[in-house]
């Protein structure tokens, strides 16, 4: 397991991966930039990228992880991805957002929700947090 820490004024990211990442690395940058472009639609207090489960003993692969996007105004949402072993990158969704969110909100979310699967399925990252100070 390796970990790959982003730290700046205003937040500390932390990617744990399967293989070593380089803050260089396209698809973290990527990442980065969606983070960046969240923060300036919606005030964000966390993100979290986790296995729902324990991780199990290899070669036993993880499927189901945990998405949960927290705000400073108390809003959240949560889903679960679910990486089907039949259908590697054609994840499936489970949603639970109670609270509203605006249509701007959510294209933007998309983009940020992509660039994660997109660190999960090519860069085998197992996790992912995002705190704000």
């Amino acid at each position: 397991m390796f970990e790959l820490l982003v730290k700046n004024s205003i937040r500390k990211v932390v990617i744990e991966s399967d293989i070593v990442l380089f803050a260089i690395d396209t698809l973290v940058v990527n990442f980065l930039s969606a983070l960046n472009t969240m923060e300036s639609v919606v005030d964000l207090k966390s993100f979290d990228f986790k296995p729902v489960l324990p991780i199990p003993i290899p070669p036993i692969p993880i499927t189901d992880f945990s998405y949960k996007i927290l705000l400073l105004d108390g809003r959240v949402f949560n889903s679960t991805i679910n990486w089907l072993l039949t259908l590697p990158f054609d994840p499936a969704f489970t949603f639970d957002v109670p609270s509203l969110w605006k249509d701007s909100e959510l294209s933007t979310h998309r983009l940020f929700r992509d660039s994660v699967i997109s660190l999960k399925q090519n860069k085998l990252v197992t996790k992912i947090n995002v705190d704000y100070f």
